[in-house]
């Protein structure tokens, strides 16, 4: 199958929750985007400060700006998408941006792998003091910037995240729709659950050049937030190994992947300072088969104060 870049569309989905003072970045960026075939859906999700006043203020026929009451980030991708009318849903959050290429380099993408179940490119993490992380990941392809993914989940257990962010993927929206969208009601890992299902079915295709901007730290952000239960992600890829629908070859990267989410969470119960709750999780074999110095070290952090652990954790990266 062959795609010519004259149907590719994109329809941007932006969701909007409290984000007043980054939204019109957010859309400025897609505006100044050099590929220029696309429209863009603000799904305002119960708000309470004027963001949705200053999407209207832009009064461009590009943006179509909805509202739901709050029902989470996943709830407002996924009525986003039903109203979107291009095949390619790219998504970005309110607070983050793109480069102006970003538009252009997945429609390169969907070119030459039309049959991939998710297209995504590196990005930035930017934090208040203007301080960044960006991982190259320049092994990936060789001497190419572009390429198939050949085992997500091995490539997310050795890097320890996922190579893109909610702000750098785009997923056809047939796909979308087959996979069922975001889990809606899930604040922790409701992208890389999403990702992981599609990844169980189809290719993904990624660009190491770094594509979008994504913000830490701003107000309303989750990355220090904890709730005392597993991970979606794991929950679900518990599932599907019991339901036999991992391919043999993801079959171990997968368990691993699994354990790496529970170390997660016990990182994200020792800073919330809920100790019992963490040796609960740490206590597991399965983590210990796994990852037996991870657990080990999480294991002596439990009687190191919270303050010196934080400075650690920063130091790691």
């Amino acid at each position: 199958m062959t795609i010519s870049t004259e149907v590719i569309e994109f329809s941007v989905i932006i969701p909007l929750y409290n984000k007043s003072s980054y939204i019109l970045r957010a859309i400025q960026s897609v505006l100044a985007q050099n590929y220029q075939k696309y429209e863009i859906i603000v799904v305002d999700d119960g708000s309470t400060d004027d963001g949705a006043a200053r999407v209207r203020g832009l009064a461009n026929n590009r943006i179509t700006l909805l509202s739901q009451a709050n029902g989470g980030v996943s709830k407002a991708r996924n009525f986003g998408a039903t109203f979107a009318k291009y095949q390619y849903l790219a998504f970005l959050d309110a607070d983050d941006v793109w480069d102006p290429d970003f538009l252009q380099a997945v429609a390169d993408m969907v070119i030459e792998y039309p049959s991939a179940g998710l297209y995504g490119t590196n990005f930035v993490f930017q934090y208040p003091d203007n301080s960044i992380l960006f991982e190259a990941y320049n092994e990936f392809f060789k001497e190419k910037s572009t390429g198939m993914i050949a085992n997500y989940f091995s490539m997310f257990v050795k890097y320890g995240k996922s190579p893109f962010c909610n702000s750098s993927c785009c997923i056809p929206r047939h796909v979308f729709l087959a996979e069922g969208g975001y889990t809606e009601k899930v604040t922790l890992t409701e992208d890389s659950e999403f990702w992981c299902r599609i990844a169980l079915q189809y290719d993904i295709v990624y660009s190491t050049r770094p594509l979008a901007t994504y913000y830490l730290e701003t107000e309303g952000s989750t990355h220090h937030k904890f709730e005392a239960r597993e991970f979606q992600v794991a929950t679900t890829l518990r599932s599907s190994i019991l339901k036999n629908q991992v391919k043999s070859e993801f079959l171990i990267p997968v368990k691993n992947l699994i354990a790496l989410q529970q170390i997660n969470l016990i990182k994200r119960a020792i800073m919330a300072k809920r100790r019992f709750f963490a040796l609960q999780q740490i206590l597991n074999k399965n983590l210990w088969r796994a990852f037996p110095l991870n657990a080990l070290v999480l294991l002596i952090s439990l009687v190191i104060p919270v303050p010196i652990l934080r400075n650690l954790n920063r130091l790691r990266r």
